[in-house]
């Protein structure tokens, strides 16, 4: 692990349990929407994912792994995966070891990639993570 690949070093900050599940949610990202932008972030411990502004994010906690998408709010979830109230963001999370709905993940990402084609950069976020620093 070096300097040089902040993704090595946010997944050795995730309890060595859960990397297993984080890497898992990468990959279904990737295979949802190829050019899609991951950014490291090994201040918060996340993997945060562009694709024409802020799209999600992923994090690894003690007992759980979470998908968060910023305009969960305005998603179609057929698969019953997210939960949240909140003024836009919605996450679904994913137990050690637990089963992961691909198909429910894929067509999330998928969605929220053509919600920020269609309407642009969310609010407050139009240079994606950090807004506009």
């Amino acid at each position: 692990m070096t300097a040089e690949d902040p993704a090595a070093l946010v997944l050795c900050l995730i309890p060595r349990h859960m990397r297993e599940t984080v890497d898992a949610l990468r990959a279904l990202v990737r295979e949802a929407v190829p050019d899609v932008n991951e950014k490291p972030q090994p201040r918060t411990k996340t993997f945060n994912y562009d694709h024409n502004g802020a799209l999600l994010a992923i994090s690894g906690y003690q007992s759980w792994a979470s998908i968060g998408f910023i305009r969960g709010d305005q998603l179609t979830d057929e698969s019953g995966l997210l939960e949240g109230t909140g003024a836009g963001m919605r996450h679904a999370r994913f137990a050690r070891g637990g089963p992961i709905a691909a198909e429910g993940i894929i067509a999330l990402v998928r969605q929220a990639a053509e919600l920020n084609e269609r309407l642009g950069p969310p609010k407050g976020r139009s240079r994606g993570w950090g807004g506009g620093r």
